[in-house]
């Protein structure tokens, strides 16, 4: 069974995994729920339905950048 804490720590799972759990709840349990029931309940739970956040890409400067942090900090504990 799925906790709110075992998915990433906050609560919030994903789309494939909400599917996957609920085919298992489905097969499992021989139910005929849909999967909006499931999917409210789960909400009343706590869990959360989120999307990732979008991150731009690094450009090359950032990339250089990035190296020459590295090389310069290659010798700290």
């Amino acid at each position: 069974m799925m906790t709110k804490h075992s998915v990433n720590g906050f609560g919030e799972t994903t789309r494939q995994h909400r599917k996957n759990w609920y085919k298992k709840l489905l097969h499992c349990r021989d139910l005929n729920v849909s999967r909006w029931i499931v999917q409210r309940q789960l909400k009343r739970m706590g869990y959360k339905s989120t999307l990732p956040h979008e991150t731009p890409m690094l450009t090359q400067k950032h990339k250089e950048a990035r190296v020459q942090w590295a090389i310069q900090h290659q010798d700290d504990d």
